[in-house]
């Protein structure tokens, strides 16, 4: 818990103290890192309440208490289990009108709730327009819909991407015109088929990637359309990464975007991936983003409704990392702590060349994979590598406009944000960037992903044994095929003359 002394003077803590605040996306990585930080230092504040859906045959109810198991929640069972009675589920699910929440939650949301936070999206980059416009436009909107109800209301954050505008390469704090409004976008998907939607979908990305990056950002169009008169900011988080302190460093939940990546290379599986070295790679620690959650919350108290601020959360105007010093970083921390269940030794080429790729693809990934399953298969074991290099590699290639391209992220609300904290709430509500060290961070990325993800024991030394007799073997495999094939080839030539002569 924060001292007395600096809970005293902290104006952000003040301000959460007796409040409720209503959160969605509470089950995500963001979601489970802001309770935390909100129960670690505002013991006060009032009740969490959490939007959660049935899901897998389990209640809202019962999902809490999954939600709730995360490690990072380890200390309050042990220190204050009082305060995570002040976590409660409010049953509904963003894709439903009026969120599918009763009267009579909606009732108590209406008695208490003075902060709400808007965090749930689909990240699925190619999520199917239809479902991509359901949850990130129409939930924005029941959402807006939502807090419009609530007499107390003093802020509405609303979390949404950096890379919503991905399809410029300067990007300033501000809502840019969209080709489609978000009506029309949402008048389409409803009487168009899946068929037609797919033909037409390039058009409607207009230099976008994917549907995720499209209704992320026609999500903020609606808010500055229909917010009305809400205390409302919209924080525009870049690449969200571990932990940098909190709950602990390195801590992460899921294995999705960077985590991703990592886990394909760590586990030897992907050997290259596309990429431009001298991109800007925009990575931004979870509690970082945290912070300036419940910062830019306490903020709209005093700042004018219009215009709508827009934050941007990204390092890579005051802390840059290029892709190719990333990937340099991310593979030596890999080397320092491998994982001793790596089916083979981790190597990664970061290449601009499709054609190279597809060869390392080829020769370096999948043909390892066929001979391995063919081992298994001898041993009467399930064949299963090449099935999941498949998946990895499309894991991997889903990221490679974002390795491919660079941005520059404008961050001067983001500055100013700091600026406003009193010495005290900048170190409680830290998201200054430029401490970063790249490759310790790195470090902490794989350390992270394995204890916190993989649930690894970490047994360093050994790994790094297996790792040095893999990599020796995979070594003397590639002599061997090399001296193989050359002398194949050198036969072939003496035949071939021989022939002709």
């Amino acid at each position: 818990m924060v001292p007395d002394l600096l809970t005293s003077e902290s104006e952000v803590i003040k301000f959460y103290n007796g409040k409720s605040v209503f959160i969605t996306g509470a089950s995500g990585f963001i979601g489970k890192a802001v309770i935390y930080k909100l129960l670690k230092v505002c013991p006060d504040i009032g009740n969490i309440y959490i939007l959660l859906r049935g899901k897998r045959g389990l209640t809202s109810d019962q999902r809490v208490v999954k939600v709730l198991e995360n490690n990072c929640f380890d200390e309050f069972r042990t220190t204050n289990p009082d305060l995570l009675k002040k976590i409660k589920p409010i049953a509904g699910d963003i894709c439903l009108d009026g969120l599918g929440i009763s009267q009579e939650k909606l009732e108590l949301l209406q008695s208490e709730v003075s902060v709400v936070i808007h965090s749930a999206a689909t990240v699925r980059f190619n999520e199917i327009l239809r479902e991509a416009v359901n949850i990130n436009i129409l939930g924005t909107r029941r959402m807006l819909t939502l807090a419009k109800s609530l007499p107390k209301i003093e802020a509405f954050v609303h979390v949404s991407t950096s890379y919503g505008n991905c399809n410029l390469k300067s990007i300033d704090e501000k809502v840019y015109p969209q080709k489609i409004s978000p009506q029309h976008l949402i008048d389409l998907v409803e009487w168009m088929s899946d068929d037609i939607i797919e033909d037409i979908l390039p058009k409607l990305l207009d230099g976008r990637p994917n549907t995720y990056t499209l209704t992320k950002s026609l999500a903020e169009t609606l808010i500055t359309e229909e917010s009305g008169n809400l205390p409302i900011a919209i924080l525009r988080p870049s690449i969200v990464t571990s932990a940098f302190q909190e709950p602990f460093t390195g801590w992460i939940d899921n294995i999705n975007n960077v985590a991703g990546i990592s886990f394909a290379i760590l586990k030897g599986m992907v050997r290259t991936m596309i990429g431009n070295p001298d991109a800007l790679f925009d990575l931004i620690p979870v509690d970082m983003v945290v912070n300036m959650i419940i910062v830019t919350a306490w903020s709209l108290v005093n700042q004018p409704i219009n215009p709508i601020p827009i934050i941007h959360c990204t390092s890579g105007a005051q802390n840059p990392l290029t892709i190719r010093n990333f990937a340099r970083y991310l593979i030596d921390s890999i080397q320092l702590y491998p994982d001793p269940m790596a089916v083979r030794a981790p190597q990664f080429v970061l290449t601009g060349s499709s054609m190279l790729k597809n060869w390392i693809q080829i020769v370096d990934q999948y043909l390892p994979c066929v001979f391995l399953d063919g081992v298994l298969c001898l041993r009467g074991d399930k064949p299963m590598l090449v099935k999941s290099c498949s998946k990895l590699n499309k894991v991997v290639s889903s990221f490679e406009f974002f390795t491919s391209n660079g941005w520059s992220f404008e961050s001067t609300n983001m500055i100013k944000l700091q600026k406003s904290l009193n010495p005290i709430d900048q170190k409680i509500f830290y998201f200054d960037v430029k401490p970063i060290d790249w490759p310790s961070y790195c470090d902490q990325i794989i350390i992270g992903l394995r204890k916190y993800a993989l649930k690894d024991k970490l047994t360093i030394s050994d790994a790094r044994s297996k790792n040095q007799r893999k990599l020796l073997l995979e070594r003397a495999c590639k002599i061997t095929i090399s001296a193989i094939c050359l002398t194949f080839f050198a036969k072939s030539s003496v035949d071939f003359l021989y022939y002709f002569n």
